[in-house]
């Protein structure tokens, strides 16, 4: 399972566990096919969201 759709592989986020069990993952990505450039993108999350996701693509 992939947290965001991007064009270009090898992006290594930076990961923190915030107070309260959310976890923010900050990374550059081409998330568009016409981006010359990255974007800088964060993502905050909590792990009970991501086993939630889980279960519906059994």
């Amino acid at each position: 399972m992939s947290l965001l759709k991007t064009f270009k592989d090898g992006f290594s986020p930076g990961i923190h566990l915030l107070p309260g069990g959310t976890i923010v993952a900050t990374t550059y990505a081409n998330y568009r096919k016409e981006d010359i450039g990255c974007s800088i993108v964060s993502l905050r999350f909590k792990m009970s969201e991501v086993d939630a996701t889980a279960e519906t693509m059994k």
